[in-house]
């Protein structure tokens, strides 16, 4: 499906901005601005879909000759609200020793408290229940997609 034609193309890059008018660059200005956000819009409904079709199949890849495409996932981030049943099913100590949390306190202005995920999950060593806390605070965001012409 082609848009605008090569020749079209070939027209636009060969234009001769420098003998143009100001006023008309700035018309072709205005009008290929509006075709690249309207091109924009459509590459991320196809982006959407096709990330749609692979989260459906549960692929991380589409096979194709001319392109490689990965669904990689998003990075995982962690409810801190969550994490802190923890101080339920462990010592303070053993926790603030492990250097998985950093209580609030104050430096010049208040600092909150905030969870090393890194530290955090070996903790889980010490109890199922820990490793349950841990997966329940997990907020894992969508995907992305990465699209490249081999």
């Amino acid at each position: 499906m082609a848009y605008l034609s090569e020749d079209t193309m070939k027209k636009l890059e060969a234009h001769d901005f420098f003998q143009a008018q100001t006023d008309d660059m700035i018309s072709d200005r205005d009008a290929i601005s509006e075709m690249v956000e309207r091109f924009v819009l459509i590459l991320g409904k196809i982006d959407y879909e096709l990330q749609v079709r692979m989260e459906k199949d549960r692929s991380t890849a589409i096979d194709h000759p001319n392109f490689e495409i990965e669904l990689k996932p998003s990075s995982i981030k962690y409810d801190h609200t969550t994490m802190d049943k923890i101080f339920e099913l462990l010592d303070a100590d053993t926790i603030k020793e492990s250097g998985a949390y950093t209580p609030e306190h104050e430096v010049t202005s208040v600092v909150p408290a905030a969870w090393n995920m890194t530290k955090a999950k070996p903790l889980a060593k010490f109890s199922g229940a820990v490793k349950d806390v841990i997966e329940e605070a997990k907020i894992e965001g969508r995907g992305k997609l990465f699209i490249k012409r081999k």
